[in-house]
C-alpha cells in the first residue's frame, strides 16, 4: 500500500512538472545546447516516437551527451516511457507514445503527435557535437558542484 501512494504521489509530481514543460519543436531548435543557454530555469518536453512499451531503445544513446558534462547532468530513470533529466538549472522530459501523462491530456497528444522525433532526428538534436557557438554560464552552486569545492566561476563551452 505504500509503495502504491509513493508512486501516486511521484506521478502527480511528475504531472505537475509536465504540465508547466515546453515542447520542444525541431523547427525551432535544431539542437539541445539551444535549450540550456536559457537563464530562467525551465522544463523542457521532448517527444521521441520510436519507443517501445516497456523499454526505449534510443533513450541510452540520447543521454549520452549529458554524461559528458560531469557532476551536471542528472537522470532520473526510466519511468513510465518517460526519463526525466537534469541539466544545469533546466530539467529535459524524453517522453514516448506510451507514457500516462499523455493519456489524460489531449492537448498534450496532439502536440506529441506534430513535433515526435523519430530515433534519427532526437539523436542528432542530442549529439554532443551539435553546432553552437555560444558559452553556458552555470549558476555558481552548479559550478562548485563540479569544480569539487571551489566557487571559481564556471563556464562550460558547449
Amino acid at each position: 500500500a505504500f509503495e502504491e501512494v509513493r508512486e501516486e504521489t511521484y506521478d502527480r509530481k511528475l504531472a505537475l512538472k509536465f504540465h508547466d514543460g515546453v515542447w520542444v519543436s525541431l523547427e525551432h531548435t535544431r539542437c539541445f545546447k539551444d535549450l540550456l543557454i536559457k537563464e530562467r530555469s525551465t522544463t523542457y518536453l521532448v517527444a521521441l516516437s520510436d519507443t517501445q512499451r516497456g523499454r526505449s531503445p534510443n533513450f541510452a544513446s540520447i543521454l549520452y551527451p549529458f554524461s559528458l558534462i560531469s557532476g551536471i547532468g542528472k537522470v532520473r530513470g526510466y519511468y513510465k516511457d518517460m526519463v526525466m533529466v537534469h541539466v544545469a538549472h533546466h530539467t529535459i522530459f524524453l517522453v514516448g507514445p506510451h507514457a500516462p501523462v499523455l493519456e489524460r491530456n489531449g492537448s498534450a497528444q496532439s502536440l506529441f503527435a506534430k513535433l515526435a522525433m523519430s530515433s534519427e532526428q532526437a539523436l542528432n538534436f542530442f549529439n554532443s557535437s551539435c553546432k553552437h557557438d555560444k558559452t553556458i554560464i552555470l549558476p555558481a552552486v552548479l559550478a562548485a558542484a563540479n569544480q569539487g569545492r571551489t566557487t571559481s566561476p564556471f563556464v562550460l563551452v558547449v
